[in-house]
C-alpha cells in the first residue's frame, strides 16, 4: 500500500463512538483462552501471534479501555498508556484487512461468545475513517458504486455472458431462455 495520508483522529474518534454497552461486555468478557486461534485458518497457517483474531481487535480494546474504564482513564490521565500511533493503524491494517475473511470461525467458538468478527469490523471501521483502505478493496467499492459492480461488469458484457450461458444450455439439451429484465 503506498503511503496515505493517516487520520489517525478520524479512527479514534469512530472507535469511540462505536463502544456501547453490549461491545464493552464483548472486550471485557474475553479471557484470553486462545480458542479463535486454533478456529483462524490464518494464525493456524502461520503460527503469527498477531494473526490471534481477538488480537485484530486490539486497538478497539484499548481505545475502550482508555477511555471508558476508570482505570484506563487514570491511567490516561497519568500519561501510563501507549497512544494509537499512525504506525499503530498502519500495522493494523495487514492484520484487520490481509489476515482475516470475516468467516466468523473465531466467534463460533468462542467460549465467552464473544462476537469477534463485529469487533473486527468495527476495527475495519476505524482504518477506513482514518484513510487506510486497501487500494483494490477500495477501487472495488468505487465500481460498484458507480457502475453497479465491483468487477464493472456493464450490463452489454453481463448480457453477453447471459447469451454464452444460453448457448450452453441449448447443448445440454435444455430449452427455454433466460429472461432479462422480465417478469
Amino acid at each position: 500500500m503506498s503511503e496515505k495520508t493517516v487520520n489517525a483522529k478520524a479512527a479514534l474518534e469512530t472507535y469511540a463512538n462505536e463502544i456501547n454497552g453490549w461491545m464493552a461486555s464483548q472486550l471485557d468478557a474475553c479471557t484470553r483462552c486462545g480458542l479463535c486461534a486454533e478456529a483462524c485458518h490464518f494464525y493456524v497457517s502461520t503460527g503469527n501471534p498477531n494473526y490471534t483474531p481477538i488480537w485484530k481487535a486490539e486497538l478497539l480494546r484499548r481505545v475502550y479501555q482508555q477511555k471508558f474504564t476508570p482505570a484506563g482513564r487514570l491511567a490516561s490521565a497519568l500519561g501510563l498508556v501507549r497512544p494509537i500511533t499512525e504506525e499503530n493503524l498502519r500495522e493494523w491494517v495487514e492484520y484487520d484487512y490481509f489476515a482475516c475473511t470475516m468467516c466468523n470461525r473465531c466467534s463460533q467458538v468462542c467460549p465467552m461468545g464473544i462476537d469477534i468478527a463485529s469487533l473486527i469490523h468495527v476495527a475495519r471501521e476505524g482504518l477506513a475513517a482514518a484513510g487506510l483502505v486497501p487500494e483494490d478493496l477500495m477501487q472495488a467499492t468505487n465500481r460498484q458504486v458507480e457502475e453497479g459492480s465491483p468487477l464493472g461488469v456493464t450490463d452489454d458484457v453481463f448480457e453477453e455472458r447471459l447469451e454464452l450461458f444460453e448457448d450452453f444450455l441449448e447443448d445440454a439439451d435444455y430449452e427455454g431462455d433466460i429472461p432479462i429484465d422480465k417478469q
